[in-house]
């Protein structure tokens, strides 16, 4: 939080609402790992507001795709939906040429998929493991995992969404593919050394096991666990 609003002021000093806009979507991302949807929802209206008049298509397809975060864990299906659609709407309008600033050139077709497909996958969850929901978050999850499969460059991305995959599984009742996708993301893991992919990947086979422990196919991939990423494994 400390870098974060330093950077919003530096921000603010340089005269760039669109970077300040990005440095809120990060605090509001943040406000989201830390279950304060709540905050992250005003931050990413500050974010809106600011920068309304001066953010490329891009910049805001991204800040509409956090703001589907933020209403998804505050478990508003109908404004979820609307976000959703806007952030597609505004990535649709993106040409080249249009002078995306180097900072959001992350947010690539493959980020807006991811972004939206965890809006309906939080949605689930908050709406009580809906299989409903879910269902929503798989093809645009899929799509995700398929455009990061071919990004060499982004492969925590793709392993975040592999374990995103593997989650909507588990909520749609599917173990045994749940599994598939967690095991890829195991073998992502090892290669990108990040502690952040690591404790998502522990904390989706604990919620495997915890409800399809007797599977063979849940056995086998807590059995992998232990063996790629021990809870001793050296991590960034």
């Amino acid at each position: 939080q400390k870098y974060f609003v330093l950077a919003l002021h530096a921000a603010k000093e340089a005269g760039d609402r669109p970077l300040g806009s990005y440095v809120l979507s990060s605090m509001s991302r943040q406000m989201i790992h830390l279950g304060r949807p709540d905050d992250a929802l005003e931050l990413i209206h500050l974010g809106q507001y600011g920068s309304r008049e001066s953010a490329t298509p891009r910049t805001q397809a991204m800040l509409y795709a956090m703001e589907g975060r933020a209403y998804a864990n505050m478990g508003q299906p109908a404004k979820v939906k609307r976000a959703v659609s806007m952030a597609e709407d505004c990535f649709g309008d993106c040409e080249p040429g249009d002078g995306d600033p180097d900072w959001i050139r992350f947010f690539s077709e493959a980020e807006l998929y991811g972004e939206n497909a965890h809006s309906f996958r939080d949605l689930a969850y908050v709406a009580g493991r809906s299989p409903t929901y879910a269902s929503l978050a798989e093809p645009l999850m899929r799509r995700a995992v398929e455009l990061f499969a071919e990004d060499s460059e982004h492969q925590r991305s793709y392993a975040l969404n592999l374990i995103g995959m593997a989650t909507v599984h588990l909520l749609r009742r599917e173990p045994e593919e749940s599994a598939t996708y967690a095991t890829r993301a195991m073998q992502i893991a090892k290669k990108v050394r990040s502690e952040r992919v690591n404790t998502r990947i522990r904390k989706t086979v604990d919620t495997a096991v915890r409800d399809y422990g007797d599977l063979a196919a849940v056995v086998d991939l807590s059995d992998q666990l232990a063996v790629d990423l021990p809870e001793t494994a050296e991590a960034v």
